[in-house]
């Protein structure tokens, strides 16, 4: 019995070890790409196009949008989100996103006590936008790579991907703010409760 608590002990340990190097390496691939002024962020990115949203950040762009922004960006600028932005740093972020928000799920659901059943299968739900991620990529890379040739049907796929993927990351967020609200609010009742024991 001891040594199954001691080997548990020493998993809980380990998880927390990976989510704060992951939470470490995530915060800096963010902090590149949102205000660095590197070959695959956003601030050098936005050099070449006419200050519009970035297509893989923006929710539900039309094919008209799209176009009107990939033709902004020039050759130069559509060769560096081809293969700096979208085949460079998004084959890194989404993985990483996904094991941040998957294991955050996944740890706080161990501290609360009796969780609805169910409740586990929250860890897949930022892996499912990871997958949507990818395949939202590999769709903007073909509209880039194929530009100045039209594809309204591609673009729009393109669209939902991204929209189910800003969606999903966004839900993932989501569930672990109410998680960390429960825990919080658990934790408060349970001291409560201690308080007032008369023993």
């Amino acid at each position: 019995m001891f040594d199954r608590w001691v080997s548990k002990r020493k998993l809980v340990i380990l998880e927390t070890l990976v989510f704060q190097a992951v939470t470490f390496f995530l915060i800096l691939l963010m902090v590149s790409v949102h205000f660095c002024d590197l070959p695959w962020s956003l601030p050098h990115l936005r050099r070449f196009g006419n200050g519009g949203q970035v297509l893989d950040l923006t929710l539900g762009y039309s094919p008209s949008s799209a176009y009107a922004w990939m033709n902004s960006l020039g050759g130069v600028g559509r060769d560096c989100y081809l293969n700096n932005v979208l085949f460079g740093i998004d084959l890194i972020l989404p993985v990483v996103m996904a094991t941040f928000l998957s294991l955050g799920i996944h740890l706080l659901l161990k501290r609360i006590a009796n969780y609805p059943q169910g409740w586990h299968k929250l860890v897949w739900l930022p892996v499912l936008a990871m997958l949507f991620d990818y395949v939202e990529n590999c769709l903007l890379g073909i509209l880039v790579r194929t530009f100045p040739a039209r594809n309204d049907y591609l673009c729009s796929l393109a669209s939902a991907f991204t929209t189910a993927k800003l969606v999903s990351y966004g839900l993932s967020g989501v569930i672990i703010l109410a998680l960390l609200v429960r825990l919080v609010l658990g934790t408060k009742k349970k001291s409560s409760i201690l308080t007032d024991d008369p023993r």
